[in-house]
This record gives structure tokens, sequence and C-alpha cells, in this order.
């Protein structure tokens, strides 16, 4: 399937400072900078197929400079969620407690990257060829290994 142009989630900006805290080189060593980095998901335009291979690109974000002694390890992930026969019926819901949300329609390929090396990095979605036509909320989420995380939402439309 080609790309026409590109849908950007949501950002979600990881923090790094803020997940590896107490990580800062010690007094006998001097403070190097490093380029900080958070990540944001871009996949095709909609509206999608039943049964399509949606391309999940994740690109970096420079967040300025951080004098950490190592990188935060990130885990990075894509899910939609629905059908939703409406734009509020999708926003009530994926605003309620996740324990309220269905389940995932279809997951992407987990992809992993750290908060210094700012490549871009690729993953895949591959839609059931059953699912529904509807409206599908596209949830994209960083996880720091060792604790903390962030997500961002978007909308794609499925058609028959």
């Amino acid at each position: 399937m080609a790309i026409r142009g590109s849908f950007r989630c949501a950002t979600c900006v990881v923090a790094a400072l803020a997940f590896t805290a107490g990580c800062s080189p010690s007094s006998s060593q001097s403070a190097v900078a490093h380029h900080n980095y958070s990540y944001q998901a871009v996949v095709e335009p909609s509206p999608w197929h039943a049964g399509d291979l949606i391309s999940v690109t994740w690109t970096p974000q420079n967040n300025g400079s951080v004098t950490n002694a190592a990188p935060a390890q990130l885990r990075l992930a894509f899910v939609i969620y629905g059908p939703f026969s409406s734009v509020a019926e999708l926003k009530r819901v994926m605003a309620g407690p996740s324990s309220a949300w269905p389940e995932p329609a279809a997951n992407g390929r987990t992809v992993t990257a750290d908060s210094w090396s700012g490549t871009t990095t690729h993953g895949t979605l591959q839609l059931p060829k059953d699912l529904k036509p509807g409206l599908y909320d596209t949830r994209q989420q960083v996880s720091v290994v060792g604790g903390g995380a962030s997500s961002g939402d978007g909308i794609v439309t499925v058609v028959g």
C-alpha cells in the first residue's frame, strides 16, 4: 500500500531526566551532555481497509540536552481500539478508565529505541481481515524500561 502523505498522532514526549533521576555522573566524572529524544508515530492517513499492513514510522524529536549517565531504554507501541460509530462516542469511551475500553482491534509490532540515538525506527500494524468499518482510536505509547510511560491518541477511519 502506498503512503499518501502522513498522519501524525499526538506527540509522545519522554522526559528522560524524570525517568532516570539519580543516574547523574559521580563527582569524580565530568558531566557530558547528550541530546535527549522523544518519539512520535507517523502512519498512513485514513481511510484504512481491513487486511491492510500499515507502516508505523517512529520519528525522533530533539528535546534538548541531558547529562544522564546512560540513555533511557524505550519501548514504542502502536495499538488501535474500536470500532466506534462517532467521534463523540470514541472520545467518551477512551477518556474513561482503561478498564472500560474495548479490547485492542490490532496491536502493532513493538519496537525499541533509546533516548540518545535520535534514530528513526519502523514498525508495522497488521489490520485483521475481518476488521469492521468505523472509527478507531489510535494509541501510541512510549514506555521507559524501568518505569514511566507517555501516550498520545488519534483517530482513523476504516472502510469496508
